[in-house]
């Protein structure tokens, strides 16, 4: 009965509190890790809504504006940053496992009724999982980004310069060690299409045993420095790193006069 629920509500707060930063970025460093998180929020939000704390709400509603520009083309699909294996919670059988536009839909229409894609495919988890029905007319809210965008408590800059999307990861994690060795990774595509991209985590358990999953982790998997041959920070036996890895948040950009 209630004695259920209050405590169901608490560990999901508690989970909401703990995991996710007030910029909407995610403590695991990674898209695919934070998309697992949402979906399976999403499925107790409908009979938590009124009860979550106005923090929390906060929380939530900036994940969407942190998925909205990780959005890179008109596919939905999104940079490999950290760990990319397969976690998702569900799919209902139409979109791509990378595509990122369904569960933006599903987080912004619970939280404030607004569509971000009007494609079927990005409409899925909404039409399964909220009151939403094709036949109520529904207005596609515009996505609003700016050219240099900053998530500060992951690192994180977003650039948007002509034709070219970047990611820059300055990695000066404050919750934890990085999931991956790449320190001042970039991620840039051009013209929509990934032309340097982050390597992903491939498998946890393949038949070269650990050597493929921490080739996958290092920095030589990234585009980023590396001096000497020389991973960026000391890794430990599976998901540990035994150094820390710091660096300064500034961001230098230059644009031409013309």
């Amino acid at each position: 009965g209630l004695d259920c629920f209050s405590k169901g509500k608490n560990i999901i707060e508690k989970g909401i509190q703990k995991q996710f930063f007030e910029d909407g970025t995610y403590i695991q460093n990674s898209i695919t890790y934070q998309r697992f998180a949402i979906q399976s929020i999403m499925l107790s939000y409908q009979f938590l809504k009124n009860s979550l704390s106005k923090n929390s709400l906060l929380k939530l509603c900036q994940v969407v504006e942190f998925f909205n520009y990780n959005i890179f083309d008109d596919d939905g699909n999104f940079p490999n940053y950290g760990p990319n294996d397969g976690a998702m919670l569900f799919n209902f059988g139409i979109a791509d496992y990378r595509d990122l536009r369904p569960v933006t839909n599903l987080l912004s229409y619970s939280l404030k009724g607004d569509i971000y894609f009007n494609s079927h495919k990005s409409l899925i988890d909404t039409l399964f999982l909220t009151s939403f029905s094709f036949s109520h007319k529904h207005k596609k809210k515009d996505i609003e980004k700016i050219n240099v965008k900053i998530f500060e408590k992951s690192s994180l800059f977003y650039l948007s310069l002509n034709k070219f999307s970047i990611l820059a990861c300055s990695t000066n994690f404050k919750n934890r060690y990085p999931s991956h060795c790449d320190g001042l990774h970039l991620d840039i595509w051009y013209n929509k299409k990934p032309v340097f991209t982050d390597s992903g985590s491939f498998e946890y358990y393949s038949k070269h045993g650990d050597e493929d999953f921490k080739s996958f982790l290092s920095t030589s998997y990234h585009n980023t420095i590396r001096l000497n041959k020389k991973d960026q920070i000391k890794k430990g036996p599976r998901f540990l790193w035994l150094t820390e890895m710091r660096s300064n948040n500034h961001c230098l950009l230059y644009t031409s006069p013309s």
